[in-house]
């Protein structure tokens, strides 16, 4: 009988452990979101356009000499017009005006 409690109580805790890890949520990919960040502030660059994209960054730095993020090895060296850290989710307008790159947030 004791025995019986025991393959119970083990069934009890897998299933719950199984339950608990089915309702995590999967963790987004900063590193291939900022790449495709500075992919996309090349596009407008070169094109001389503008591309408006979603993006879910962290520790992402943008100055007057490009985009870059340590934590993923991005670096992009091109003229934005901007000079701040994203972090989070940020919805973008990237415009090329002037030779420079602006990097306007869109609600």
């Amino acid at each position: 009988m004791e025995r019986w409690l025991v393959y119970l109580a083990v069934v009890v805790a897998v299933a719950a452990a199984l339950y608990s890890v089915s309702r995590l949520k999967p963790q987004p990919d900063y590193c291939a979101e900022a790449r495709r960040l500075a992919s996309d502030v090349l596009v407008a660059y070169q094109s001389g356009g503008r591309v408006v994209g979603e993006y879910n960054l962290r520790g992402v730095t943008v100055n007057g000499s490009g985009v870059f993020c340590a934590e993923c090895g991005v670096a992009l060296r091109v003229p934005t017009a901007n000079s701040t850290a994203l972090d989070g989710r940020a919805r973008l307008l990237l415009q090329r005006s002037g030779g420079k790159v602006a990097l306007l947030r869109r609600e």
